[in-house]
C-alpha cells in the first residue's frame, strides 16, 4: 500500500501555532491523501489491519488488480482472490475511486464478469463518488482473432446506461508491463492513477507508477496456457 500525499505542511498547524493533536493528525492522514493499493490482496490486508472507523474515513482510493485469463482458464483467474473492490462499500465518505485492471484479459466472459461486478458495486455505494474511473486492458490476441468476440466486448464496454467512464489503451507494446502476466500478486505493477479534474484542467489528472514486488523465496504460481 502506498500513500499519495495531498497535505500542505504549511497548513497543518492550528492558528495558535501549536502542533496538531494525534486525533487531528490521524484524521488528516485518512481524509486528505490518496491511498494506492497495488497488489490484489493489499486492500483486504489494509482493511484487516486498521480500525473500522479509520477505513471508513478514506476519501480517495486507487485500486490496481490483475485479472489473468485465457480461453480455457478464466474461471480460475477470477477465483484467485483477484478483486477486493467490494470493500469500497465500507467507505461511506469515498469521494474519488480509480480502478486499474491489469490484464491480460482475452475472453468475453471475463470482460462481462468484471464489468457486471463493478457495475454492481458502483450501484451499491452509500454515496456516489465525485469521480470514478475504471481502466480496462487492451484486447489481446485471442480476442483480435474473433470479430464476434471483439464486437461483444465493445457492446459491453459501450453500455450507455453506465454512469462512470471507462478508459482503455488503443494498442499494446511488448515492452509495456501494464498488461503483461507478471505473476500472482508479485512482479511488476505498472499503471496510472486517474485523479479528478482540478482548477487547471477539465480532464482527469494522470499520474503513472511502476512498482516491483520481488517473488517470495520458494513461491510458485500456476502456469497460464
Amino acid at each position: 500500500m502506498y500513500v499519495q500525499s495531498h497535505i500542505n505542511p504549511l497548513e497543518t498547524t492550528t492558528t495558535n501555532t501549536f502542533p496538531l493533536s494525534y486525533s487531528e493528525g490521524i484524521t488528516l492522514l485518512y481524509t486528505n491523501n490518496t491511498f494506492l493499493f497495488l497488489q490484489n490482496n493489499s486492500l483486504r490486508d489494509f482493511y484487516q489491519s486498521i480500525l473500522p472507523e479509520r477505513f471508513a474515513a478514506l476519501r480517495s482510493v486507487h485500486i490496481h488488480a490483475q485479472i489473468r485469463d485465457s480461453p480455457r482458464m478464466w474461471e480460475w483467474a477470477w477465483r484467485a482472490e483477484a478483486f477486493s473492490i467490494p470493500l469500497t462499500l465500507r467507505m461511506p465518505n469515498l469521494d474519488h475511486l480509480s480502478v486499474f485492471i491489469q490484464g491480460p484479459m482475452q475472453t468475453v466472459a471475463t470482460y462481462r464478469l468484471v464489468l457486471n461486478h463493478v457495475d454492481d458495486i458502483y450501484s451499491r455505494l452509500e454515496r456516489t463518488p465525485r469521480s470514478f474511473v475504471l481502466r480496462l486492458p487492451y484486447q489481446w490476441t485471442f480476442v483480435e482473432t474473433s470479430h464476434g468476440a471483439s464486437r461483444a466486448i465493445e457492446t459491453l464496454i459501450n453500455d450507455t446506461s453506465r454512469k462512470f467512464p471507462i478508459v482503455r489503451p488503443s494498442c499494446v507494446s511488448s515492452a509495456d508491463n501494464a498488461d503483461q502476466d507478471t505473476g500472482a500478486d508479485f512482479g511488476w505493477r505498472q499503471g496510472v492513477v486517474y485523479f479528478p479534474p482540478n482548477d487547471t484542467s477539465s480532464d482527469f489528472v494522470l499520474q503513472s507508477y511502476t512498482v516491483w514486488t520481488p517473488t517470495p523465496p520458494g513461491t510458485s504460481w500456476p502456469c497460464i496456457i
